[in-house]
């Protein structure tokens, strides 16, 4: 394993304050890539995991889970940092989306903790939909804290008030693409019917 890889999930895990001033000996696009990967995976045989009975199809539900999130795990960082960055600038701050869009990235990688979580609610009996919706409130919950964390370092502005616009523009960023499908499907359907 590479210890700049390491080095820099220690760092947004445990030390987000200390992210951006080694950010830019540490930045890397494909170790970026390499902890939406993992990310994924994880979340793939997570949900998997949750939902028994297993079947010869199991394989091919976990491709296309993980197609699904590696898709959505890189398309996240982008949108966060444009909804923060701009609410920053609009208030007079000074922005800084490349490091921001790396922390994000790399803060990514709480997703992997979701298949040892799924072992844990099945043994505990919590299986199916209810369990994972578990485990992607907790996932997200320790996301959304962690970025706000980091993203305090990188913006100099009070936890409270970062934990709020993370958790908007997150809660934004996830409803405005399901209300898009929603408009086109509507549209469509409108045409058609």
């Amino acid at each position: 394993m590479d210890s700049i890889l390491i080095n820099n999930l220690y760092l947004v895990w445990f030390n987000p304050d200390e992210f951006p001033f080694f950010y830019e000996e540490n930045k890397s696009r494909w170790r970026e890539f390499l902890v939406a990967l993992f990310a994924s995976f994880s979340l793939s045989v997570a949900g998997v995991y949750m939902t028994p009975p297993f079947h010869s199809e199991t394989g091919l539900i976990i491709i296309s889970a993980f197609l699904i999130h590696t898709v959505f795990l890189n398309m996240i960082p982008a949108l966060l940092t444009g909804l923060i960055d701009f609410e920053i600038r609009k208030n007079g701050g000074e922005g800084d989306v490349n490091r921001m869009i790396s922390f994000i990235r790399y803060s990514l990688s709480i997703f992997t903790l979701s298949t040892p979580i799924s072992i844990i609610l099945v043994q505990m009996g919590i299986e199916g939909l209810f369990g994972f919706l578990i485990i992607m409130l907790l996932t997200l919950l320790l996301t959304i804290f962690n970025i706000s964390r980091g993203a305090v370092a990188i913006y100099n502005i009070d936890l409270n008030r970062m934990f709020r616009l993370v958790f908007s523009s997150y809660i934004s960023s996830i409803t405005l693409p399901i209300f898009l499908v929603l408009y086109y499907l509507s549209t469509f359907l409108g045409i058609v019917l």
